[in-house]
């Protein structure tokens, strides 16, 4: 994961951030997720590149 940060992204469409922030490891993945305007969970991964938002199971 090396070179700076950039600015927070959006989820798109309606899934504006409502409440907090949670980061952790998962497999050596850096693993984000927050909760959505739409009251659902929504996580992105770090392997090597970031993920698509996608629905946490």
């Amino acid at each position: 994961m090396g070179g700076p940060w950039s600015t927070w992204g959006t989820l798109g469409d309606s899934h504006d951030v409502q409440n907090g922030v949670e980061a952790w490891f998962s497999d050596g993945d850096l693993v984000v997720q927050v909760l959505g305007g739409d009251n659902r969970h929504w996580c992105n991964v770090y392997s090597g590149g970031w993920s698509n938002w996608h629905i946490c199971t």
